[in-house]
């Protein structure tokens, strides 16, 4: 797999609304840039209890809440890579 989030986003043919209630941890979270846009530019992984997990340049991983201002804005779509 790409370690882009496009070539991410499109390799993944299964997805779900992108609701908190129907996430579940393990789930690929895409995201946008800019509002409006249709470019996937980052992608993190849900972690359960509103979080993700997530690679920042310069600040390594870190764990930052779905519900943030900016996060909040730009979450486009959840995808599942494995059914349970």
């Amino acid at each position: 797999m790409s370690r882009d989030a496009q070539p991410q986003y499109d390799a993944i043919p299964t997805s779900i609304a992108p609701t908190i209630t129907d996430m579940k941890p393990g789930d690929l979270v895409f995201f946008i840039k800019y509002i409006g846009s249709t470019a996937i530019t980052h992608v993190g992984i849900y972690i359960g209890n509103d979080q993700f997990i997530q690679a920042l340049g310069g600040e390594g991983t870190v764990i930052t809440a779905l519900s943030s201002d900016y996060f909040k804005q730009r979450l486009v779509r959840v995808k599942r890579v494995f059914a349970n």
